[in-house]
């Protein structure tokens, strides 16, 4: 027995420590996939991704700052920062080179793509990472999944970018530019987008797209938005929308947000002041969300509402019921001064806004009931039966008077025999009225209007 694992120890070291064991090294089988077509600039990038490295041009080049691809000036982008579709494509969706580079980060920095980039059905398997770089043509990843992070930092796209009916993955656009559109539609199953403290000059599009959380901008990193920009939340479902007061600035009827579904506000504060941090965006000035909504695009033109309904519902499930009361008054209002409400529909609004406040101010309508009571009861003193009945006596025959078919004091009865014949019409308007103003206050309760 003892002889027996003696034998199996002895070949386990000769395995482990044969010249052909220690020769395998996965970082030099990796560099010895490249491939004949690269140029040497890209056999260096593959070399740094091999070994797990970032791969930057700058760093190359012996600079001693990034080149910005914001502010740098185009001469300064010489032919040896190139970088072709062909290598893009190569690396990130084809074997062997996607299985040497399993687990490992693809990081590319101060790179120039001038040729368009197409992924169609693409399958990203890696974290990709392209920063402080330009791209001269359309960016264009579709129909496809991506299995982890795909960042862009600090770049400069010339002309549209595009990524769209992708898979379950992070999409962060930081700190760049798009002078392009940029059409982020059908994403589904995101862990997160986030396009905070990037500047765009055209149509950001992310109709359709799902997410966990979407971060439109943080303290310091608020986008900028060109006067071209447009942004279209259209029909998109995230479970948390990240923004700062300020991440709408400039937007003003150029943002789409019907049928925006979310079910948290989470909110950045304006400083990092630990009292101002505290505030969420459901606690923000009323003013200030709906001025948020307000810019919705086409709102002068068509009858919005949804904005207001899923605001109001996200405040509710914060906790902030009677702020949520507000924008759907807000709502009434909106739909009561529009131009499309035709003039039956307007007069019932109004109507609703000054006997109950469209159902969420109560209180008017029993405002009107006791300022009703109190004109009867006036009336009712300076009559010949006030006389009688003296002023306690009056407001109670008035608030009698005011519940149809029935007496609460027996008497009562009798009085109104003895009343004039003026007084008796307005006893029928009387009772007409509070029978309206009962009819309001039981739909207002019961929640019926709104």
């Amino acid at each position: 027995m003892f002889l027996l694992q003696f034998a199996n120890y002895f070949v386990i070291a000769i395995a482990l420590f044969s010249p052909q064991a220690q020769a395998a090294d996965p970082t030099t089988d990796c560099v010895a996939l490249k491939s004949e077509r690269w140029t040497p600039q890209e056999v260096w990038i593959w070399e740094k991704l091999c070994a797990g490295e970032t791969a930057d041009l700058n760093v190359r080049d012996g600079l001693e700052e990034e080149l910005d691809a914001l502010t740098a000036p185009l001469e300064d982008w010489t032919d040896t920062r190139k970088v072709s579709t062909a290598f893009l494509r190569d690396i990130l969706l084809y074997s062997p080179f996607v299985d040497a580079l399993r687990n490992k980060p693809v990081r590319v920095s101060g790179a120039w793509f001038a040729e368009p980039i197409r992924m169609q059905g693409a399958h990203l398997q890696n974290y990709v990472a392209l920063v402080w770089s330009r791209f001269d043509e359309t960016l264009r990843i579709s129909n496809g999944t991506a299995a982890s992070r795909f960042m862009v930092w600090r770049s400069w796209f010339r002309k549209s970018f595009r990524f769209h009916v992708m898979d379950g993955y992070e999409l962060l656009l930081l700190g760049s530019r798009f002078d392009g559109d940029v059409i982020m539609w059908g994403v589904n199953s995101a862990r997160a987008i986030a396009i905070e403290g990037s500047e765009f000059n055209g149509y950001v599009n992310l109709t359709g797209s799902k997410a966990r959380n979407i971060t439109i901008g943080r303290h310091g990193n608020e986008p900028k938005w060109g006067p071209d920009a447009q942004l279209s939340l259209r029909m998109v479902e995230v479970e948390t929308l990240e923004d700062t007061p300020g991440s709408w600035d400039g937007l003003d009827g150029r943002l789409d947000l019907q049928g925006l579904r979310y079910k948290n506000l989470g909110g950045w504060a304006q400083s990092f002041d630990r009292a101002e941090a505290a505030v969420t965006a459901a606690e923000r000035p009323l003013s200030m969300l709906l001025g948020w909504i307000e810019k919705q695009e086409s709102r002068d033109e068509h009858y919005i509402p949804h904005p207001y309904e899923q605001l109001a519902a996200a405040l509710v499930e914060a906790g902030q019921s009677a702020k949520a009361r507000r924008v759907l008054y807000a709502k009434n209002e909106y739909k009561r001064k529009h131009a499309t409400t035709g003039f039956g529909d307007r007069v019932w609004l109004t109507i609703k806004k000054v006997i109950i406040g469209y159902g969420y101010q109560i209180w008017l309508t029993v405002l009107w009931g006791v300022v009703l009571i109190v004109v009867g009861a006036g009336l009712v003193y300076r009559s010949s039966i006030g006389r009688s009945l003296g002023i306690g006596g009056s407001l109670l025959y008035s608030c009698d008077q005011a519940l149809p078919l029935i007496y609460l004091n027996p008497k009562h009865e009798d009085v109104a025999m003895r009343q004039s014949r003026k007084l008796d019409y307005y006893f029928q308007v009387h009772q007409l009225l509070s029978l309206i103003l009962l009819s309001f206050l039981g739909a207002g309760l019961a929640g019926a209007i709104g």
